[in-house]
């Protein structure tokens, strides 16, 4: 049987999307610094993911991202 739900790199991507659109309107400082860190993370599990499944350029793309997110 196939599985027909998203996969776990996609609710991650689509978590990220919905931080960074909640960023638009203005919010306690506080709550920056805690996209920043889970936006770290975010991609940084997408680069594991990515290396694993041996996409290198998408993994050095996830890891730039990573970097620059880091609080």
């Amino acid at each position: 049987m196939e599985n027909q739900g998203l996969s776990a790199s996609t609710w991650i991507k689509v978590g990220i999307v919905v931080m960074m659109l909640l960023c638009l309107p203005k919010m306690p400082y506080g709550f920056y610094n805690l996209v920043r860190f889970l936006a770290m993370v975010g991609f940084g599990l997408l680069a594991y993911h990515a290396y694993g499944t041996q996409h290198k350029k998408l993994a050095i793309t996830y890891g730039v991202l990573a970097v620059l997110f880091q609080p």
